[in-house]
């Protein structure tokens, strides 16, 4: 029985260490694509981002360290514990190899966003400097979005306790507090203050541009569109 148990736990370390090294490989390929000039720019710029890739990278580090513990069961015959800690060391590889697309998103969406701005006439909502914010959720099979992760989340309030905050200010779509569904876009209200949305004031910019004169010797007359002030109410 002794061997058979042996046996046993030595073929799941052997599948722990596999899948355990195959994550890494994929975090270092990720490690090297945000070190990429342009993308790290983006990626320095995107709080979410970064929040996914520190979550994937503890998910890596618990991963490795089940593995170890795997190791030293082993060693000492306690075959076991060692099976339990290579199983863990699998399941949390996977969590891994879920999470990297997840970084891969975020700092696209991010790059995206940075080139939608100042491109032609843009719209800024003042009410976003009294602390509101967005958040879509994210579908992460095995690490689910909760009300209670988004308040946590360091760009909110990184205080889970505040999720109510949340739960209120979105209530006309959010049945149960307990059910959220990717793709649903929240407003994140500020950590402190009224729930309730304000009205936005919208001001519209525009680019400014640079008209020449020809035929007037080498002076050239240059006009600048400066921001006028429109506003509309929106909830």
């Amino acid at each position: 029985i002794k061997i058979s148990q042996a046996d046993w736990a030595k073929k799941k370390n052997t599948e722990a260490q596999g899948k355990v090294g195959g994550a890494a490989s994929q975090f270092n390929k990720l490690k090297k694509q945000l070190s990429n000039t342009k993308t790290k720019a983006i990626f320095d710029k995107s709080v979410e981002a970064q929040d996914a890739f520190k979550a994937t990278e503890d998910s890596l580090n618990a991963s490795q360290e089940s593995l170890d513990a795997s190791n030293r069961a082993l060693k000492n015959q306690s075959y076991q514990d060692s099976y339990s800690q290579s199983e863990e060391a699998i399941r949390l590889s996977k969590i891994v190899e879920e999470q990297i697309p997840q970084v891969t998103v975020l700092v696209t969406e991010a790059n995206k966003r940075a080139n939608n701005t100042n491109v032609g006439t843009t719209a800024t909502a003042v009410a976003s400097a009294k602390g509101w914010k967005k958040y879509k959720v994210r579908l992460m099979p095995k690490n689910r979005d909760c009300l209670w992760k988004i308040a946590g989340y360091r760009h909110h309030y990184k205080n889970s306790r505040l999720w109510p905050r949340i739960y209120r200010a979105n209530k006309y779509q959010i049945k149960n507090p307990d059910l959220i569904y990717p793709g649903q876009v929240f407003d994140i209200p500020p950590k402190h203050g009224s729930t309730k949305k304000p009205k936005v004031t919208v001001v519209k910019e525009k680019k400014q541009t640079t008209t020449e004169n020809k035929g007037k010797d080498d002076d050239s007359s240059t006009g600048s569109g400066r921001a006028s002030d429109g506003s509309k109410n929106a909830n």
